[in-house]
């Protein structure tokens, strides 16, 4: 039992790694960057 919950909350990390580099990657946040100097929000929260 407590494997498969392992290899859910891990196969959910690298999800959830995969849309927040998608995210960093966008133009919106490369626009973002350019101006402010940080990435966007919408980035920061798809990171976490």
């Amino acid at each position: 039992m407590t494997r498969a919950i392992s290899l859910a909350l891990l196969v959910g990390g690298i999800i959830l790694l995969y849309f927040g580099g998608q995210s960093f990657h966008s133009l919106s946040n490369d626009v973002s960057r350019f101006f402010t100097g940080s990435p966007a929000n919408k980035t920061i929260w798809a990171a976490w």
